[in-house]
């Protein structure tokens, strides 16, 4: 119109802008007097300028944190808004995230300070001289959901680095909480790996099972027949459709046995003792079960008086390592690959070894091969010795104990003093890393072996069922579960490195008792 006086609905118009714009004011003080950070509310809840969403950008400083990283914002309580991000990530906010730190004047991002960088994000934000510092958690893995770890500004995911891991996640068996309820795999109601097959059924008793790395094998050893007509054995345990393969006698000579079994990186070996006569042997074997040599006698005569509480085990440096009792001294031999023997050893009557007949296992880690039997100076307590290089042991209340070698260390599990389990960690030199810790198992269970994992050590109980206690090398339980076979014994476990475990128990049926194998995934459940 020439006289320039705006129509009426141009009039109505402005005037509605004008009274939002007021009332967004409005909010907007009523907001900060409550705390609230000053946000641009006219978004969705997508992400900022710098990351991906279906939402509008956002410059406030509620949203700095996914400006800077691209994540998303962390939920209202009770809210699950906003549709996935570019990327898979989900928006979890309205309009931007709550909480955080602010307050600092700055004229740039890097005049923020940054108390986590590993899990918080700080910037400058607002306009004129009113830009201030704000700290947000950071959405690393940009699932959505932000670090718990960023205390000034905490988010719901315990884990942020992995988009597997949020609050609602599905729980997957890969050994991560991903629910962030505080169970992991196990402990979440996944069910473990693997179904049992026999082995063989006829009284087999004693049994051990070791796995040779190189050759990615199973083996595993019993002993059978009526007593002093017992013969040792040992058998390649083919893995799940695989053909099962003959067993191969050990002694050539049926009697009273104790035996014990463990592998190289590409062979087996047995140590056996008759309990009537005494002598020791060690007798190797190829990955495929065949004898690879002749019975090697360790002793040098036979002692009716009787040699028994076998330990064996293998180091790169001095080969196979064998240990026994002897007339209430603990005596070591090695036997390199080449099947030469070396001295006796006297390890019980070495000074401050501590040691008394019972030898219990014997582990190698680092340069070091370590045994693990009860002391005579302290009741009901285990000394740990290095092999033959004068050290004193270190005591571990406790009883009944089993260790297990990683490459950093092993781990001992055993029957505490006052009740209940313990679980304690060592490093290659033989210092105690952490523990003694409680572990939980059934009050009747028994603790029949460790072995190591890939976050640790897994600890065996058996008597009415199989118990698995994972515990990390900083002694953390990771996750408990068990298998349910009312009737198993003594079950007996070797690590496959990642590949999973061997799990071998004795269960008593009617009339005989059989001996069962099942293979678990590396997390128990895959």
């Amino acid at each position: 119109m020439s006289s320039g006086v705006r129509p009426p609905s141009v009039l109505i118009s402005l005037t509605l802008v004008g009274l939002a714009s007021i009332a967004w004011a409005c909010d907007r003080i009523l907001g900060l007097e409550r705390g609230e950070p000053f946000l641009d509310r006219t978004g969705t809840g997508g992400a900022g300028t710098s990351g991906a969403g279906n939402g509008s950008d956002h410059t406030g400083a509620g949203d700095a944190a996914a400006a800077l990283g691209g994540g998303a914002n962390e939920p209202e309580a009770g809210s699950e808004t906003g549709g996935p991000a570019a990327g898979g990530a989900r928006n979890d906010a309205p309009g931007g995230g709550a909480g955080g730190s602010e307050g600092t004047a700055c004229g740039s991002d890097s005049a923020c300070p940054n108390p986590d960088p590993a899990h918080c994000s700080a910037s400058c934000s607002g306009s004129g001289a009113e830009r201030s510092c704000s700290v947000r958690s950071r959405d690393a893995d940009r699932d959505g959901r932000r670090s718990a770890s960023c205390t000034p500004d905490p988010g719901s995911d315990c884990n942020d680095d992995s988009a597997k891991t949020y609050p609602g996640a599905p729980e997957l068996c890969d050994g991560l909480d991903n629910d962030c309820d505080g169970k992991v795999d196990l402990e979440d109601g996944l069910a473990v790996s693997g179904e049992a097959s026999v082995v063989i059924a006829g009284d087999a008793r004693r049994h051990t099972i070791a796995f040779s790395p190189g050759s990615s094998v199973f083996a595993a050893a019993w002993v059978v027949g009526p007593p002093g007509q017992e013969q040792v054995m040992v058998r390649v345990l083919p893995r799940d459709g695989e053909a099962a393969l003959d067993e191969t006698p050990v002694n050539p000579q049926p009697g009273l046995f104790d035996a014990v079994l463990a592998a190289s990186p590409d062979q087996f070996a047995v140590a056996y003792t008759d309990r009537e006569l005494g002598g020791v042997n060690l007798r190797v074997f190829s990955p495929d079960g065949a004898a690879a040599s002749e019975p090697l006698p360790l002793t040098e005569e036979a002692d009716p008086a009787g040699r028994a509480n076998l330990a064996l085990t293998y180091s790169d440096a001095g080969g196979w390592a064998v240990f026994w009792s002897d007339l209430g001294d603990v005596v070591a031999r090695t036997v390199s690959r080449s099947g030469e023997l070396g001295p006796i050893v006297n390890i019980g009557g070495a000074p401050n070894s501590g040691l008394d007949a019972s030898p219990t296992r014997a582990v190698a880690s680092g340069d070091s091969i370590f045994l693990v039997g009860p002391t005579t100076a302290i009741d009901e307590a285990f000394v740990l010795a290095p092999l033959l290089l004068g050290q004193s042991g270190v005591e571990i209340s406790g009883y009944g104990n089993v260790a297990a070698a990683r490459a950093d260390g092993f781990g001992v599990a055993g029957r505490a003093t006052a009740g209940g389990a313990t679980f304690t960690s060592f490093t290659t030199s033989g210092a105690r890393r952490c523990g003694p810790v409680p572990i939980p198992i059934p009050l009747q269970a028994e603790i029949t072996d460790i072995a190591p994992s890939v976050r640790g050590y897994v600890v065996v109980t058996g008597q009415g069922g199989i118990g698995l206690v994972e515990v990390a090398t900083d002694c953390r339980i990771v996750q408990v579960g068990s298998i349910d076979r009312p009737g198993a014994g003594v079950a007996r476990i070797a690590a496959a490195s990642e590949e999973g475990f061997g799990l071998l128990w004795a269960e008593l049926l009617t009339d005989q008792t059989v001996l069962y194998r099942r293979f678990l995934g590396p997390s128990f459940c895959d």
